[in-house]
């Protein structure tokens, strides 16, 4: 759930590639469909902003080990190569720092996540 949220709120902030368009990207012209609701459009922000704000609280070893795998992409290997923990120490990490934000976010990460 967590994850899915992070995974989210990385997609929507990242750049995609995209062919151009003449009739679409001309000046002005903005298809319906691209502009956001502004309910919908405010949920997702403060979504996004709450699990910024959940994951700069977890413990520093906990949100490490969380942003090197969710964020970054790394495998284990890499987090404990880089952290200098065994793995087996970077998989509780990940764990106990999954459990905490799940905690700590309850409904929202289900919501945030689609699941």
């Amino acid at each position: 759930m967590v994850r899915n949220s992070c995974w989210s709120f990385i997609a929507r902030r990242g750049e995609a590639e995209e062919v151009f368009d003449e009739e679409r990207d001309s000046p002005g012209v903005v298809p319906l469909q691209l502009v956001p609701e502004p309910e919908a459009q405010l949920l997702r922000t403060d979504q996004a902003k709450r699990i910024q704000e959940e994951v700069a609280a977890l413990r520093p070893e906990f949100r490490e080990a969380f942003v090197l795998r969710e964020v970054e992409g790394m495998s284990y290997k890499e987090i404990a190569d880089v952290t200098g923990a065994p793995i087996g120490t970077v998989m509780s990490r990940l764990s106990r720092a999954r459990r905490e934000l799940q905690a700590r976010l309850g409904g929202e990460a289900r919501k945030a996540g689609g699941s």
